[in-house]
């Protein structure tokens, strides 16, 4: 939910604040730079895809705090709205925000099925 208003929020601002953008393709002369960047920022996004999963899922078998599991979820999935920020704004470039408004979606609903059957594992502990 959070990456999803991160991501609005970034298609809502670029064009507004586009004039403060000074990584734009305008302002550099050549839009390599900004390409370069956004690249460089989707393949960080991708990259951290099967380490979280990897983390979430051990968390939960290890039985962690339910919360601290939840929270680490939460962060994860909605991280890329961040990336979609820092981009958008950067770059002034509002198609920024769609794939990265993909990445929370793909996260979310990859993260929700490889994580809850562990999370159902988790019991009391006896005292």
């Amino acid at each position: 939910m959070l990456g999803t208003l991160f991501c609005l929020l970034t298609w809502l601002l670029s064009a507004p604040t586009s004039w403060l953008a000074f990584l734009s393709p305008e302002r550099l002369g050549s839009p390599w730079p900004t390409r370069i960047l956004l690249f460089g920022l989707g393949l960080i996004v991708v990259s951290e895809i099967p380490m979280m999963l990897w983390v979430l899922i051990r968390m939960a078998k290890e039985r962690q705090v339910r919360f601290l599991t939840n929270l680490t979820h939460a962060t994860y999935t909605a991280f890329p709205g961040v990336y979609a920020l820092m981009g958008g704004l950067l770059t002034g470039q509002r198609w920024w925000a769609w794939p990265m408004l993909f990445i929370c979606v793909f996260r979310f609903t990859v993260s929700t099925l490889a994580v809850p059957q562990h999370l159902h594992i988790q019991t009391n502990i006896e005292a």
